[in-house]
């Protein structure tokens, strides 16, 4: 199945190769970014013993070398990707010790029979935000073509590739997908189908006789407009395990969903609106079954709770919060508008709850906490503009794990942004 869509792949690119081939163009497209953050207690103890504070920068540019028309490589690279005299590898990151690093490159062909792009080129994104971790690059063989109102999608993916200088079964982890996106009268939807089997015997391990582990996502999402309503949701299905092939080695089954809604209401310069999300936790009360549902970093609801742009957990005791919502629920609401032509304010209030307490720990509270958000941004030039953020989280019992004893404090951040886009 896998040779036979990356062979019908590589008969559209070789049509597409086809047509002549002019003089190429380049064109750029990418920003400049500095920005600063503080953070008092990250480790959300009391009494308080961590404070974090400092700057970083990042140039990133997209470029198109255009060849003929419809037939392009296409990529992206990052300079200076790094903290103001800060260490090259840890915790944020060791791409920081190169000063240019590509993100991605890939060929780009349009043909009658649709777009074709072949390379490391953007991955980890559907539909809304709430299930995006956007990857740096993952080498992809993508097909997309509109059929009337539907667009349709098709890929193949190399996630994980052992084989090389191996000489025995494939080691190796593949993903093929395909997907619909449907053109409604006030908006679209959409409903994703990706599958991943990693055939990496030692992935976990040695496991007497291998095993087959088998991930399946299924994902529909919608995004409508009704005047100055907004709204759009996602469900995100996660289904699949591991089967063994070892009789005395427990299987596992995948059965997770998280879902989210999001509503948005235009009146003249402002706008009120909300969001509900939720991601299944797994209590572990039974070993052959993970019911733990999913979704993507880049899924920022609030300032401190689950945002990767901070680049560290909150807690200490056990109990964490990181960059992904994971086993909790959260409700929101936030207010903002445009007081001024080039000032943009916003408030959020947001209160989070575990959904899930591990069996071994009954002593554990699921209240993780209400949050206040407070954001201001200028647009200082057309392409210049000044962000501004500040984030107080009163924290919940959650973050004292199972043990009643444990002292914990709240925590608050400032983080500011200037950055060009170009």
């Amino acid at each position: 199945m896998r040779k036979l869509l990356v062979a019908l792949f590589a008969l559209g690119l070789v049509v597409a190769f086809t047509a002549p081939v002019y003089a190429a163009t380049v064109d750029f497209t990418g920003h400049y970014r500095w920005q600063g953050k503080w953070q008092y207690n990250d480790e959300v103890r009391s009494p308080n013993s961590t404070n974090q504070a400092w700057m970083d920068q990042r140039l990133q540019v997209d470029f198109t070398i255009n060849v003929a028309e419809g037939l392009a490589v296409k990529g992206r690279f990052n300079a200076m990707d790094r903290v103001w005299n800060g260490n090259t590898t840890g915790a944020f990151g060791a791409d920081q010790a190169e000063n240019i690093y590509f993100r991605r490159t890939y060929l780009s062909a349009r043909t009658e029979y649709g777009l074709f792009e072949v390379g490391y080129r953007s991955a980890g994104t559907w539909g809304t935000v709430f299930a995006d971790t956007e990857a740096d690059g993952r080498p992809r063989v993508f097909w997309t073509a509109p059929f009337g109102n539907l667009t349709m999608l098709a890929l193949y993916e190399k996630l994980a590739e052992n084989d090389v200088g191996i000489q025995s079964s494939e080691e190796d982890m593949d993903a093929v997908a395909v997907a619909g996106i449907y053109k409604l009268p006030y908006g679209q939807a959409g409903l994703l189908y990706y599958y991943i089997r990693d055939m990496r015997e030692t992935a976990v391990g040695f496991v007497p006789g291998g095993y087959d582990h088998i991930t399946q996502l299924l994902s529909p999402y919608f995004k409508l407009t009704f005047g100055d309503l907004y709204l759009e949701g996602q469900y995100y299905y996660k289904f699949g395990g591991f089967d063994f092939a070892d009789a005395a080695i427990q299987d596992v089954d995948y059965r997770g969903h998280s879902w989210y809604l999001y509503a948005k209401y235009a009146i003249n310069q402002w706008y009120v609106g909300g969001q509900y999300a939720f991601v299944a936790g797994n209590d572990g009360s039974d070993p052959g079954k993970n019911k733990a549902g999913q979704t993507g970093s880049d899924y920022n609801p609030t300032l401190l709770l689950w945002n990767d742009d901070m680049g560290f957990n909150l807690g200490s005791y056990g109990n964490t919060t990181t960059d992904a919502m994971a086993n909790a629920w959260l409700i929101q609401g936030f207010v903002g508008g445009n007081p001024m032509p080039k000032l943009h304010v916003k408030a959020a209030l947001t209160y989070a709850k575990a959904h899930k307490t591990p069996v071994a720990a009954t002593l554990m509270d699921k209240e993780i906490g209400t949050e206040l958000d407070l954001e201001a941004s200028y647009q200082i030039f057309d392409n210049l503009s000044w962000w501004i953020g500040f984030g107080y989280l009163w924290t919940g019992d959650w973050y004292k794990a199972n043990n009643p004893a444990n002292q914990i404090d709240d925590t608050w951040m400032v983080m500011h942004r200037l950055q060009l886009d170009f």
